[in-house]
């Protein structure tokens, strides 16, 4: 509803061994180019307060809000945070 149109959310995770070749900036830039031509209005990411995906969606010109991000779980976690 802020942005008056549909959002991306994205649920977005580089395995370990992955991290490091830049693998999420263009998955980003992908993801960023994909919504733009199919009219989404904004992305949402969610990230742990321990800064390494938060440098990377920074750099990727993501800002923090005033928005909490909120979960209610209905099921034990599928693997460890």
């Amino acid at each position: 509803m802020n942005f008056g149109g549909m959002v991306g959310v994205d649920d977005f995770f580089i395995q370990p061994s992955f991290r490091g070749a830049g693998l999420g900036n263009a998955a980003l830039a992908e993801a960023r180019s994909y919504y733009i031509r199919h009219g989404v209005r904004a992305i949402h990411v969610e990230a742990g307060r321990d800064g390494v995906a938060l440098a990377v969606y920074r750099r990727a010109g993501f800002v923090d809000t005033d928005h909490l991000h909120l979960t209610l779980a209905l099921a034990e976690p599928t693997h460890a945070p």
